[in-house]
């Protein structure tokens, strides 16, 4: 909807009033030139770009960027946690199977290989199935809704690292334990 300035200002009981007004470049290079002439014009005018509004949030909302961070650190906890479980899960239904490996001479390093390389195997398609679910949910936001959206590559490493790192961590535990079973004992396992 566009309204006339002096009809909204008049509509509000503001006249004479303004908080922003927003201008569209129609050649994007020509902003800083277009900044200028507006600064030029009214001095004590502050011109702020739009590239430059997502930081200008994220600075104005500290309590929400401390709730993102904290739902982060959680999330990451829960993923160490249920890695964990589910390699802790797999050591206990493979005993056998480690016994038979250490009574044929494999090493504990060996052990903790097999174990730490199905983890990693788990967290790669783990982070690849969240990477690939945020691509459509965006795309449907995108498309869908009209809404705009950039990929911050920062937060993807981050994702890639907190994921991998979370991942291993929980399942460094259960391949320590499998790489400690005692063959015989393993071997009698049921």
């Amino acid at each position: 909807m566009m309204v006339p300035l002096a009809t909204l200002q008049s509509e509000l009981g503001r006249e004479g009033h303004g908080s922003m007004i927003l201008v569209r470049v129609v050649d994007p290079s020509r902003q800083e030139e277009v900044a200028r002439r507006i600064i030029a014009l009214s001095p004590d005018w502050r011109v702020l770009f739009s590239r430059d509004l997502p930081s200008l949030f994220a600075e104005g909302y500290g309590s929400l960027t401390l709730f993102l961070n904290l739902v982060t650190a959680l999330a990451s906890v829960v993923s160490l946690l249920i890695i964990s479980l589910t390699m802790y899960t797999t050591v206990t239904e493979r005993t056998r199977q480690i016994g038979i490996l250490k009574s044929l001479g494999a090493s504990r390093g060996y052990i903790v290989g097999i174990f730490l390389q199905e983890t990693g195997l788990l967290c790669a398609l783990g982070i690849s199935t969240g990477l690939l679910l945020s691509a459509v949910i965006r795309l449907i936001l995108v498309h869908g809704i009209g809404l705009t959206l950039t990929w911050e590559m920062d937060y993807i490493a981050y994702a890639i690292l907190g994921g991998g790192a979370s991942g291993l961590l929980g399942g460094l535990y259960p391949a320590w334990r499998a790489a400690r079973l005692d063959p015989v004992e393993a071997l009698q396992y049921e």
